[in-house]
C-alpha cells in the first residue's frame, strides 16, 4: 500500500471531455467503458507509485511525493487509452467529437484530460474512510490546471515543470509551452502552463 504523500506534493485531476454527453448517448452501457477505464488508471496509478485520493463520477484525484512520477504516469495512462480495446460504438457518428478515432489516429477511445500541479496542500485524513485527503488553494490550482486541458491533453502547471523540468521526462516526450493562462476563479494570479 502506498503511503499518502504529505509537505510538498503533485496532484493530477483527470477528467472525461464530454461524460455527461456519453452517458446520455450510451446510458447504462457507459459503464462497462468507465469501468475499462477506471482500471486503466488504477493499474498506471499502482505502477507509478501514486496514492489514489479519491473519484467523483469519472474523474479521479491522485497525489504523487514526485513530480516526475506523477507526469509519467499521465503519460503512460495518455499511452494506454489509446491502444485500449474500445467498442466500435465510440465511432458513432453522435459522439464522435467526443470520442472513438479522429481521422488522423491521434485520439481513440475515451479522451481524458489531465492536469498536474506541485505545492503544498493541507493534508488532512478523512475521519469516515481514514485516507488522506488534501485542500486548499493548490488543490484548487490543481483542479483548475485540469479544466484547461481538452480530452487527451496533459497540462502541467509551471511548479511542476519547475519540479520535473525536461531532463525527467520520458525520452521522445514533446513539450509545448501554452503561455499564461487565466484559470476559472483564479485569475489574480496567472499560470505559465505546458503541455
Amino acid at each position: 500500500m502506498v503511503q499518502a504523500p504529505t509537505g510538498t506534493v503533485t496532484l493530477v485531476f483527470t477528467d472525461i471531455q464530454g461524460s455527461t454527453a456519453l452517458w446520455e448517448h450510451f446510458g447504462d452501457d457507459f459503464k462497462a467503458l468507465l469501468d475499462l477505464h477506471n482500471a486503466l488508471f488504477r493499474a498506471a496509478i499502482a505502477e507509478a507509485g501514486g496514492y489514489e485520493v479519491k473519484t467523483e463520477g469519472d474523474a479521479f484525484m491522485v497525489a504523487f511525493q514526485d513530480a516526475g512520477s506523477a507526469v509519467a504516469m499521465c503519460l503512460a495512462m495518455q499511452e494506454r487509452l489509446q491502444e485500449a480495446e474500445w467498442p466500435d460504438a465510440l465511432n458513432d457518428v453522435a459522439v464522435v467529437g467526443l470520442s472513438g478515432t479522429t481521422e488522423d489516429g491521434r485520439f481513440r477511445g475515451l479522451r481524458v484530460r489531465m492536469g498536474v500541479h506541485t505545492g503544498n496542500p493541507d493534508c488532512q485524513l478523512d475521519p469516515v474512510t481514514g485516507r488522506m485527503d488534501y485542500f486548499g488553494p493548490m488543490v484548487n490550482r490543481a483542479a483548475r490546471v485540469c479544466d484547461v486541458g481538452h480530452g487527451g491533453q496533459l497540462v502541467v502547471s509551471q511548479a511542476t515543470w519547475e519540479a520535473t523540468g525536461s531532463d525527467g521526462l520520458p525520452e521522445g516526450t514533446v513539450v509545448e509551452d501554452l503561455g499564461e493562462h487565466a484559470l476559472k476563479g483564479l485569475e489574480r494570479r496567472r499560470e505559465h502552463l505546458r503541455q
